[in-house]
């Protein structure tokens, strides 16, 4: 997820895929709002959860955590899990930008601000979806991401003894 959020690797293969494969302007509103582009970036994540899964799996079953740190990676798995699906997802009906505005509406703005959307000028989407996408959307990422960086702290700082150093540097092998 890290190599994600600072490299776009999603946006950078899916336009790819879309522009040299099938054919779209990726530039386009088209392949913006396109199935393809979803499908596309949901299997991308995919391929991303499956490796994840596998390091979830082997520090789970090497009982490397404590309790109270498996909880906090496992919530760091699910709220990338929520985040990236959310984005993968959010132009199936517009629901991101018809969140992104009831949510702008009723608890940013609370009635306090006397803004009309149709003032605002957008880049291609509504001020909702620049809401989801910038305010809601990576502060669940920052969550996530301080909770997995908590964990992986612990565990590379608090081992109790050599038998959990030495199953740490085996899992690597």
């Amino acid at each position: 997820m890290y190599a994600e959020d600072c490299f776009n690797v999603r946006h950078v293969t899916s336009a790819w895929l879309g522009e040299y494969v099938l054919g779209y302007d990726v530039t386009s509103m088209e392949w913006r709002r396109s199935l393809s582009r979803t499908v596309i970036e949901l299997a991308i994540y995919v391929a991303m959860a499956a490796v994840m899964a596998v390091a979830y799996l082997i520090i789970w079953r090497q009982r490397l955590l404590s309790k109270w740190q498996m909880t906090f990676f496992t919530g760091g798995y699910l709220f990338y899990g929520i985040a990236t699906f959310a984005s993968a997802s959010r132009n199936i009906g517009d629901w991101y930008a018809k969140v992104g505005t009831w949510l702008f509406e009723h608890l940013a703005a609370a009635y306090s601000l006397p803004w009309q959307g149709s003032d605002i000028i957008h880049y291609q989407d509504p001020l909702g979806f620049w809401w989801m996408d910038y305010v809601i959307e990576e502060s669940v990422e920052l969550l996530a991401a301080s909770l997995l960086a908590s964990a992986g702290i612990y565990l590379f700082s608090h081992s109790p003894d050599e038998e959990t150093h030495s199953r740490i540097a085996q899992v690597g092998h």
